[in-house]
């Protein structure tokens, strides 16, 4: 990859991990019968009156809300709800727990797939009775994940 296209990655990604910082605390599970049908009673309107507003029928509203507590709803249909609601519908792809940053999920991966190509190579050695100290391996582990996360390399990514 281009060095700038690396810069202007490492640059989305600082900026990603900064709106990441602000979206985290909010983030809240879905409750149990989904979003639309728990806002939808929270400001006292039934189902017919929201199957109404949409002109939909209320069997039609009763299962865009169950497809939405499945995960099986549209974000175009999420849209319409949350507008005749007067909500907004916020959509966002945010590191899983356990991970701060995508730069902690890039340094992650990078560090797994040098381990991989650097155990691959060091079991080749050892049968030509070449093999390295594990203090060398885990450097040489260090030094490739460093540049394979760098370089955006597209072994990262690559399915095995």
């Amino acid at each position: 990859m281009q060095r700038s296209q690396q810069k202007i990655a490492k640059l989305r990604r600082k900026q990603l991990d900064e709106t990441y910082a602000d979206i985290v605390p909010f983030l809240a599970r879905m409750p149990r019968g989904g979003w639309v049908k728990d806002v939808r009673s929270a400001l006292g309107m039934s189902a017919a009156q929201m199957a109404r507003l949409l002109d939909i029928s209320k069997p039609t509203l009763a299962r865009l809300e169950k497809n939405e507590a499945s995960s099986a709803i549209t974000l175009k249909s999420l849209e319409r709800i949350a507008a005749i609601m007067k909500c907004r519908f916020v959509y966002a792809l945010v590191p899983d727990e356990g991970y701060e940053s995508l730069d902690a999920i890039l340094k992650e991966r990078a560090h797994q797939v040098a381990t991989n190509i650097i155990n691959a190579a060091a079991h080749t050695m050892a049968l030509e009775s070449q093999s390295v100290s594990a203090a060398r391996r885990t450097s040489m582990i260090e030094d490739l994940a460093a540049e394979l996360a760098q370089n955006l390399d597209k072994r990262l990514w690559e399915r095995k």
